[in-house]
């Protein structure tokens, strides 16, 4: 097999990924616990629920891919999933309100298909109206990502490069620089974003009746919390995070 440049990457993203869960395994693992909890916290789900699993499957990889690009240091792209999450957090919990499948997507002559015009505004509206507490959380998470990470700016380019001189040359590293805190930092807030993801979801699917939730999803959920709320009292005494934590 030809030797390509991207095999080598991929090699040294697995010793990264390995040697940052070795330097920061109480906050992976809290945030790998929470986002893998997506994938077992119900029993049952009726058959219409189909355009709420694609938006749960969407969730559950952007916050997955989150993780791993975190760990790998890759902010910006754990930047962007985590946007991605928001926005199917919103889209699956409204989903589980709509009867009729015209409002979530159009299917057109040719074989493709569309979201349906206005469904965005409307999830939007919903979780603003049915759930204040969780749309102002997520909306505040999402208007950060928005202002550092979704577009190209000096912030997340800076990010991304720590040079280094030698023989005369420039070298760019592709991995951004190592920062413990702000590691610390991503790995909080993604598990927070995935907290109110799944209290939402919970919270929506019950009132609909359409999920059918573990008898013990309360208590493990309870945990979860517990957990974050501890983690989060520490991380108030950092000076750099801890106006973005209390307005979280």
């Amino acid at each position: 097999m030809q030797s390509l440049e991207i095999m080598d990457i991929a090699k040294a993203e697995n010793e990264i990924l390995l040697d940052t869960i070795a330097k920061n395994s109480r906050l992976a693992i809290h945030a790998n616990d929470i986002i893998f909890f997506l994938n077992d916290f119900y029993e049952g789900i009726r058959p219409e629920a189909i355009h709420f699993l694609a938006f749960l499957t969407q969730l559950r990889k952007s916050l997955v891919l989150s993780l791993l690009s975190l760990l790998r240091r890759h902010e910006n792209q754990a930047q962007l999933m985590m946007r991605l999450a928001i926005e199917s957090i919103s889209k699956a919990g409204y989903a589980l309100t709509v009867t009729d499948d015209k409002e979530v997507v159009n299917y057109h002559d040719d074989g493709t298909m569309s979201e349906a015009k206005g469904f965005q505004k409307k999830a939007y509206d919903w979780i603003e109206t049915t759930y204040p507490r969780h749309s102002e959380k997520l909306q505040y998470f999402k208007n950060l990502i928005n202002y550092l990470y979704s577009h190209s700016n000096i912030f997340s380019a800076a990010s991304d490069w720590s040079p280094t001189i030698g023989d005369g040359e420039i070298y760019s590293p592709f991995f951004d620089k190592e920062d413990q805190l702000l590691m610390d930092a991503g790995l909080w807030q993604l598990a927070n974003i995935a907290l109110f993801g799944i209290d939402l979801i919970s919270k929506a699917g019950a009132g609909s009746g359409i999920i059918k939730l573990k008898p013990d999803f309360q208590k493990k959920f309870d945990d979860f919390v517990k957990r974050h709320e501890k983690l989060t009292e520490e991380y108030k005494s950092h000076p750099r995070f801890a106006r973005h934590i209390t307005q979280s």
